[in-house]
């Protein structure tokens, strides 16, 4: 894939993503299904770094904020209100730790930012 292609697949599914995210959570799952299974992307490592990449996208565009179930089992997404770097860092570690891409439920999930009021 060129760096031109990559470009273009990443703006277009930061869009989608960040869609998805005003209607329901997005899970890191999804980020990695869409990119293995809508834009073909089956290696690996290619997969990873452009998960990352549109992870850091997503964060930096403001629309979106990174968080994880409440323990409380409410469903509620509890936002990390970490920093781009510190929400990336924390993901790669979970991500190492699972050994495997992460599934349903694992790492990470991405919703709009809670609105005041």
């Amino acid at each position: 894939m060129e760096s031109v292609d990559r470009m273009e697949l990443t703006d277009r599914l930061l869009d989608e993503l960040i869609a998805e995210s005003k209607a329901d959570e997005v899970g890191l799952w999804f980020i990695i299904a869409a990119l293995r299974e809508e834009y073909g992307v089956k290696d690996t490592v290619q997969r990873r770094l452009l998960t990352l990449s549109l992870v850091q996208k997503l964060l930096d565009s403001g629309q979106v904020v990174a968080g994880y179930y409440s323990p409380d089992g409410s469903g509620a997404i509890i936002p990390w209100n970490k920093s781009t770097a510190e929400v990336l860092s924390r993901i790669i570690s979970e991500w190492d730790s699972l050994g495997r891409d992460p599934s349903i439920g694992e790492v990470v999930v991405f919703v709009s930012p809670p609105t005041d009021g």
